[in-house]
């Protein structure tokens, strides 16, 4: 992944500090025309030198919610190799109150004879380009991590929970850059509770985007991904049934989660279940006044 990156006086400029939680980007993709998504919206995207390609188109034929999603289709006849899109989305953790940055999205992967790779790949936004951490789904859809040890080198844990293909699955990464730590859920399920999984330290304390990020491990991959729901936040802190991520639980995320009854609205649901249901609403409610 290659762009200009803004010094950091513009990223601050760009997200302006509030004492609330900040939405640095949502969409379910139904503002998008059909077809190729990199110029639409400031969405980009980089396609490997190497081979591997894929195509990442706006399609209208399959979505979780609305009618629209984006496509991750393998390009037959390339070789190995990873591919990228983004929406530069900068939030400067040093300069805000909000030092969590959220990122919540909806994956649904086909099955097929040769499976692919699929996740998202995070990335800073100041200084030399450099990744702060990944999660993905691999071709077996066991879930694996990206980190770094001590914060530097480049480390790789395939976990014991997989993803399962041919239905929605919801995932959400928590990215707390005062422990320089993140956590990954699938589905409401945390993908390894006794995990300490670092960031890369010489990524900055500015976030740049969260890529949409394919990779072709065997070179001949047929299936395809669809993503909905990308949704990317800087919040104040992680408690439970805080739905707008102030750091207080509170009327307004009591009112998120009745207002979205019964819908998968990927930011009221709570439990990352996939749907907004009483789950949630007894999440708010036990945890009324929290963090306030």
């Amino acid at each position: 992944m290659r762009r200009i990156l803004l010094p950091i006086a513009a990223l601050y400029a760009a997200a302006c500090v509030t004492a609330n939680a900040q939405v640095l980007y949502s969409t379910g993709f139904e503002e998008f025309t059909l077809g190729p998504i990199v110029n639409q919206f400031g969405w980009e995207q980089q396609l490997s030198n190497t081979g591997g390609r894929g195509d990442g188109s706006i399609v209208d034929n399959f979505a979780r919610s609305g009618d629209k999603s984006l496509k991750i289709t393998p390009i037959s006849g390339t070789g190995i190799g990873s591919n990228w899109w983004w929406r530069y989305s900068p939030h400067d953790t040093s300069a805000s109150p909000n030092k969590i940055i959220r990122i919540k999205w909806d994956m649904y992967l086909t099955s097929s004879s040769v499976q692919g790779a699929y996740g998202i790949d995070v990335y800073n936004g100041a200084g030399v380009l450099t990744r702060v951490c990944s999660a993905r789904v691999l071709e077996n859809n066991q879930v694996q991590l990206i980190y770094f040890e001590n914060g530097t080198a480049t480390m790789i844990s395939n976990l014991n929970l997989f993803a399962q293909r041919n239905r929605w699955n919801r995932f959400r990464m928590d990215i707390d850059y005062t422990t320089r730590t993140f956590k990954v859920y699938l589905n409401g399920v945390d993908v390894d509770p006794n995990g300490n999984y670092p960031i890369q330290y010489s990524a900055g304390p500015v976030f740049g985007d969260a890529d949409v990020w394919f990779v072709n491990p065997n070179g001949n991959a047929n299936d395809s991904a669809y993503y909905d729901n990308y949704y990317v936040a800087a919040i104040r802190a992680v408690v439970d049934g805080d739905v707008n991520g102030d750091g207080c639980v509170d009327d307004a995320d009591l009112l998120a989660v009745l207002f979205n009854f019964g819908s998968d609205d990927i930011v009221s649901d709570v439990n990352d279940d996939g749907t907004v249901d009483d789950a949630d609403l007894l999440t708010v409610l036990f945890n009324f006044g929290s963090g306030c």
